[in-house]
């Protein structure tokens, strides 16, 4: 896979339920089911058009789903020989809990994922619940290590806290404690100083999440990181699949029209991502 890294994901179950489906997570009704599957399937479906549209890119694209809402949109992705990335973290707990390694295995032989996931509510590693993630994040990464495949450490910070300053402190002691994985995701800074002060520690790639910002205040987030020079790509997925597919559920558009509202949204960002890159160019070469 190649830098920078376009990444859509929508691994997302007990929020995805919630918040389209009216519905709690796991979903027992086969009907239900099926219509989570098949919203995952729009979703897919979106990203293969973005391709399509940008096959120099194919190398640079990526989505994140789960194996069990995302089980038919996973199949085409697959197909469409896009990367694939796998969630290592059980979804809906209150606190960090992984897959089963002999499930992680058994799901890699599956569903052939190009790359694992894990996201992580952070908190000092001085506390107690800090050791135990620590413990749950590097059996995350010696499992991804095991199958030969990249890791991605979704890095979250309670809103209240998120700084330069205290992104740097989390990276700084989870790598002093052993945990380097290959792409740090993190949330979007306010700066470029800020993304240039964070990658003079992070030793990986590192990519910004949305978590959920809606999408005309995700793009100036987008742009920021994109000048930094500093920031590796992008993972953003509620942001672009949000508002077409609520517009779907509630009957106001046709599927149709929300896998190409999605494929719109992704690629302005790709657009707004390539701009910034550019202007970065521009002003490092004056």
């Amino acid at each position: 896979m190649n830098l920078p890294i376009f990444l859509l994901p929508f691994d997302h179950r007990g929020s995805f339920a919630h918040d389209f489906l009216s519905t709690t997570y796991p979903i027992t009704d086969p009907l239900l089911l099926e219509s989570a599957q098949a919203l995952k399937l729009i979703i897919a479906e979106a990203m293969i058009n973005v391709a399509k549209r940008k096959p120099h890119l194919r190398s640079n694209l990526a989505i994140l789903t789960d194996p069990d809402l995302g089980r038919r949109a996973w199949a085409m992705i697959e197909t469409a020989r896009i990367f694939r990335f796998l969630p290592l973290e059980l979804s809906g707990k209150k606190e960090l809990e992984l897959i089963t390694g002999q499930e992680i295995e058994r799901l890699v032989r599956e569903f052939r994922p190009t790359g694992l996931k894990l996201l992580v509510n952070y908190q000092p590693l001085s506390s107690a619940q800090g050791q135990h993630d620590l413990e749950l994040i590097l059996a995350g990464l010696q499992q991804a290590r095991a199958n030969n495949l990249p890791l991605i450490l979704e890095l979250l910070l309670p809103e209240k806290e998120h700084s330069v300053m205290a992104l740097k402190s989390a990276v700084y002691e989870l790598l002093c404690d052993g945990v380097h994985p290959d792409i740090w995701k993190v949330e979007g800074l306010e700066t470029v100083a800020e993304w240039k002060e964070l990658k003079e520690i992070t030793q990986a790639p590192t990519i910004m999440l949305g978590r959920g910002v809606e999408f005309e205040k995700i793009k100036p987030l987008v742009k920021i990181a994109a000048e930094s020079g500093a920031v590796d790509g992008i993972a953003i997925g509620r942001s672009i699949f949000g508002q077409p597919l609520k517009g779907y559920t509630t009957g106001m558009i046709t599927a149709k029209l929300a896998e190409q509202l999605i494929s719109e949204n992704f690629l302005e960002i790709i657009s707004i991502w390539e701009k910034g890159r550019e202007l970065a160019g521009n002003e490092s070469s004056a």
